[in-house]
């Protein structure tokens, strides 16, 4: 039977009108004021990148920018905010002024990128300031540290802390852009205490060019880990799918006309894994290249393709994709929600 994806609720926020007819109406009580500026997911510091784990609870910051939590309760399909103190961590003295601190989901190691530099004007995330280095502690508090020479710095707000190709040791993401090539795709290793380059994908070939990683997982169940990113998201993205080896990394798979983040937006995670259509592989989901409509790509039998497409009706949204995109499970019924936010104000929860 062919699965149609259901809105639960599309709201507009501030204070505006609800929009998605009686399935919102079952919604209204408690939100004629609410306001989402922006969502979080659980990957943001726990591994850094979407691996297909659904976010039990997912949090947001309101108009008048308080982080809240948004719950959903599976029997009345009621959604509603309540206030809630987030747990913060002790953040290094040298961690770049607008990183942020990524976990191990497996070990106590944590990495961070350091060395502010203004050697690199792209600013597409906001500044000019990127970073020139990266630092990894390892499980007894030691720190190791990679500096860059100065033909390119980390364009990049974090490292991406997982385990790629199942030995046991985390491997370390991260955006390298070159001052005069572009962004690649960087993956580094802890060898002896010290990092060391693994495998990295050919710089775009222009300065000023950027690309965004969107997940990671063994989307084709070939049990190998595929990392999936968007090259050039802002003039037209290629969405494209790499694993690592022992000869560096190797693409399997891509697709053309998807965006993951907007010029000068500091949110790096517009995009999620999961389990979309139940055939036991997960999928990824992101926007569109206009970011209008929301994607659900699909590596099942070694070829990309969309497999879902919201709003399902073939039309597009009124506002632009401009939230994190999270894969959540607020009702515990072990089956997924999407959620994200509009520029317009609309907050969007979707399951299959």
């Amino acid at each position: 039977m062919k699965q149609v994806p259901h809105i639960v609720a599309g709201l507009f926020l501030c204070g505006l009108p609800f929009s998605a007819g009686s399935a919102a109406e079952r919604h209204e009580s408690g939100f004629n004021h609410l306001c989402v500026r922006s969502l979080e997911g659980q990957f943001e510091k726990q591994g850094g990148l979407s691996t297909g784990d659904l976010a039990r609870t997912v949090s947001f910051v309101d108009c008048e920018g308080v982080t809240r939590r948004l719950v959903l309760n599976g029997e009345s399909e009621e959604i509603s905010p309540w206030s809630g103190a987030e747990e913060t961590d002790g953040e290094p003295a040298d961690i770049l002024s607008d990183g942020i601190l990524t976990h191990s989901l497996e070990t106590e190691r944590m990495a961070w990128l350091t060395g502010p530099t203004r050697r690199y004007d792209h600013a597409i995330l906001g500044d000019a300031i990127e970073a020139s280095g990266l630092a990894v502690s390892n499980d007894v508090g030691e720190t190791a540290r990679l500096e860059l020479d100065d033909a390119s710095v980390f364009e990049d707000r974090r490292v991406r802390v997982l385990d790629l190709n199942g030995d046991g040791d985390d491997e370390f993401v991260v955006i390298r852009s070159y001052l005069n090539g572009g962004a690649a795709l960087a993956v580094y290793g802890l060898e002896s205490g010290v990092i060391v380059p693994l495998g990295e994908t050919a710089a775009i070939g222009l300065s000023h060019r950027w690309l965004n990683p969107a997940g990671a997982a063994d989307f084709d169940g070939d049990g190998v880990i595929e990392i999936a990113y968007v090259e050039t998201p802002h003039i037209g993205g290629t969405l494209r799918f790499v694993s690592l080896t022992s000869d560096g990394l190797i693409e399997e798979q891509s697709l053309y006309g998807f965006s993951n983040h907007a010029i000068g937006s500091r949110e790096l995670d517009m995009a999620t894994v999961l389990d979309w259509n139940a055939d036991g592989l997960l999928d990824l989901a992101l926007p569109d290249a206009g970011r209008n409509r929301l994607q659900i790509v699909s590596l099942a039998g070694g070829k990309a393709k969309i497999i879902a497409s919201l709003p399902e009706d073939g039309s597009k949204y009124a506002g632009r994709i401009t939230t994190a995109v999270v894969a959540s499970d607020l009702d515990g019924d072990n089956k997924p929600e999407l959620l994200y936010g509009l520029n317009d104000g609309t907050l969007i929860l979707a399951k299959p």
